[in-house]
């Protein structure tokens, strides 16, 4: 049922969500995790700061349990255990592309590979195009429109209301 490749990347991901890494739950941009502060999480909502503006994602329960476990370190929600920023882009990068390189995944796999992920989960379970565009701060709709083909089911069940 998995091969090795689907075990690494279960492994990637299990390391995201263990190290604060809620990109494949939001969607977000590398950018928006780098500057995220607690004060800009609440019980409900993470509002990211992101280059098409501010945007608020409603926090579900996976993301509710893991945000009560991680204890907050300085003002930056991505710090290590000495309060240490990890936010910089350098740093954050290098420890990512050190944990894909131990994990064997191709170069191509990057950090915005995780957003594609979410977004493409969307939409594979029926999420309508829209609101993914809202969920991951799509400026236009026609960029969301590049996962359209994973679900071509949508389209079926838009013209049953005729």
């Amino acid at each position: 049922m998995f091969n090795k490749k689907k075990l690494r990347l279960l492994d990637l991901l299990n390391f995201w969500l263990d190290n604060r890494f809620i990109d494949v739950q939001t969607g977000c941009r590398l950018g928006e995790i780098n500057n995220l502060k607690w004060e800009n999480i609440t019980n409900d909502t993470i509002e990211f700061n992101g280059k098409t503006g501010n945007r608020f994602f409603p926090l579900n329960d996976n993301l509710k349990e893991l945000l009560e476990e991680i204890p907050e370190q300085n003002e930056y929600f991505l710090a290590n255990e000495n309060g240490l920023w990890l936010g910089a882009a350098n740093r954050l990068t290098k420890l990512i592309k050190n944990f894909m390189k131990k994990a064997e995944l191709p170069d191509h796999f990057v950090t915005h590979s995780l957003r594609h992920t979410f977004c493409s989960h969307l939409v594979i379970n029926g999420v309508d195009l829209y609101k993914v565009s809202k969920l991951v701060g799509h400026s236009n709709i026609t960029t969301t429109q590049r996962y359209a083909h994973l679900n071509p089911s949508l389209l079926k069940i838009s013209t049953k209301y005729f």
